[in-house]
C-alpha cells in the first residue's frame, strides 16, 4: 500500500477531534499563569501536530471573512499578475505551483514539486530593521565610520518644575505610532502631566485632553487603515478647532497631511487620504531622506533629538524654524535641517525630540508656555520638507 494511503485519515470526525484547540481567552483576560499555560499549549501543538485551532483570539469574524475573500480574489488573478508579488528574500509574497518541495516529512521522501500555490504574509520590516539596513550603504558601514555625538546628561526628573501640572496629554500608541522613548514619558509625568494613551488602529476614541502627542512610527505600513479612521480625523479636527495643541513628530506628522503615497510612483492604489490637518502630501521613497542628531531652538532653550526617515513631504506651509546639528547655530534655508511647521495649534516636524534635553522646551511644545519661534519663512522658497 502506498504510504499516503496507509496513513490517510479514515475517520474525519476522529481526526478533527485530535486537532489541538488553543484558548487565548484566559491570557487576554489577564489571569494569573495564563501566559505560561498558553506558551506550553502552543509549544506542544507546534511540535506534535504542526497546526492548531485558535479560540477567543480576539480577531473579529468580519476581518477573517475579508481575509478569505481577498485570498480568493488574489488566487483568481492571471499568473503574470501574481508573479509581480513573487516571494522575496524575507519569505513574503507569492509562491507558484511547482516552486517548492516539501522535505520535512518523516514518512516519505518527497522528490516532486508541490502542486499548490501560496501567498506568505508576515510582519513587514521597517526601514530601520537590521535585515533591511544590512542591504544599504549605511548598514554596511563600520561603526567607526558613523558620526559620533555626545549628549550632556539630562536633568534628573525629580528636579523638574511642574510646568505641565493639571494638563492631560493624549498619546497615540500602537503599531502605527510606536516610536516612544520611555524616558520621554517619564519627563512628561515629572512635568506634572497626566498621560492618556489611545490606539487609532484599534478604533479608540480620542481621550479628553488638553494636548495631543502623535509620536513617530510606521503610518506608511498602516495607511489604508488610518485612512478609514474617520472618527479620529473628526476628533482631531475638533481638538485643533478648539485651539488645543498637537505635537506630531515624524510618523505622527505624516498622518496629519492630506495624503500619503506609499510608493514613489504614486499610482492610485498607493495614495491614501489621511487626516488632513496639514496641507500637502507625504511620499515614501527608497532613498534615505534624513539621518542624524539634531537640535531645535525654542527661544533660549535647545531641544535635542534626532531624525531618521525615508519619506519627503510637499506642502504650501512655510517652516517657522529648522533644526540644526548639536553645537551649531539654528539652521535656516531649504537645506538647513528638518522643517518645523506651525499650523494653528499644530506643531509638526520629522524631528524626534528627546524631552529630557530641555523640559522647558518640551512644555512649550504642549502649549503650557509660549513657543517663542521666529519665522524663517522668507528663507524657504522650495516648500519641500
Amino acid at each position: 500500500m502506498h504510504l499516503f494511503q496507509q496513513h490517510a485519515v479514515k475517520d474525519l470526525a476522529a481526526a478533527a477531534a485530535k486537532i489541538p484547540v488553543v484558548d487565548y481567552g484566559p491570557y487576554f483576560a489577564g489571569r494569573s499563569g495564563a501566559l505560561e499555560t498558553l506558551a506550553e499549549e502552543l509549544r506542544h501543538a507546534c511540535e506534535n501536530t504542526g497546526f492548531f485551532y485558535a479560540l477567543n483570539h480576539g480577531v473579529p469574524q468580519a476581518i477573517i471573512d475579508r481575509s478569505f475573500a481577498a485570498s480568493r480574489r488574489f488566487h483568481a488573478l492571471p499568473l503574470e499578475e501574481k508573479l509581480k508579488l513573487r516571494l522575496n528574500q524575507n519569505n513574503i509574497g507569492y509562491m507558484p505551483m511547482n516552486a517548492s518541495v516539501q522535505a520535512a516529512s518523516e514518512v516519505h521522501k518527497a522528490t516532486k514539486p508541490n502542486q499548490n500555490e501560496s501567498f506568505f504574509i508576515s510582519h513587514d520590516r521597517g526601514p530601520d530593521h537590521p535585515d533591511v539596513l544590512a542591504g544599504t550603504p549605511l548598514g554596511q558601514m563600520d561603526i567607526a565610520q558613523l558620526p559620533q555625538v555626545r549628549f550632556d546628561a539630562a536633568p534628573h526628573v525629580a528636579n523638574m518644575q511642574p510646568l505641565l501640572a493639571g494638563r492631560t496629554i493624549a498619546i497615540a500608541r500602537d503599531a502605527a505610532f510606536s516610536f516612544i522613548y520611555p524616558a520621554n514619558l517619564d519627563v512628561l509625568t515629572a512635568l506634572g502631566a497626566r498621560l492618556s494613551f489611545f490606539s487609532p488602529l484599534a478604533g479608540d476614541a480620542l481621550p479628553a485632553c488638553d494636548a495631543v502627542w502623535l509620536p513617530g512610527g510606521y503610518p506608511e505600513l498602516h495607511a489604508e487603515a488610518l485612512s478609514r479612521c474617520e472618527p479620529m480625523r473628526a476628533a482631531l479636527a475638533a481638538h485643533v478647532a478648539a485651539g488645543k495643541p498637537v505635537w506630531a513628530e515624524c510618523g505622527g506628522m505624516m498622518a496629519l497631511f492630506e495624503e500619503l503615497a506609499t510608493h514613489e510612483d504614486a499610482e492610485a492604489g498607493n495614495v491614501h487620504r489621511l487626516w488632513g490637518l496639514l496641507p500637502g502630501r507625504v511620499t515614501m521613497q527608497k532613498r534615505l531622506a534624513g539621518l542624524g542628531p539634531q537640535q531645535l531652538q525654542l527661544g533660549s532653550h535647545a531641544l535635542r533629538g534626532h531624525t531618521f526617515h525615508y519619506s519627503r513631504c510637499e506642502t504650501p506651509l512655510a517652516p517657522v524654524a529648522r533644526t540644526a546639528r548639536p553645537g551649531t547655530t539654528q539652521a535656516v534655508g531649504a537645506q538647513g535641517g528638518e522643517a518645523l511647521y506651525v499650523h494653528g495649534p499644530v506643531r509638526a516636524s520629522y524631528f524626534h525630540a528627546w524631552f529630557a534635553s530641555s523640559p522647558e522646551a518640551t512644555a512649550r511644545l504642549f502649549g503650557a508656555m509660549p513657543t517663542e519661534l521666529q519665522s524663517h519663512a522668507h528663507h524657504d522658497q522650495a516648500r519641500d520638507c
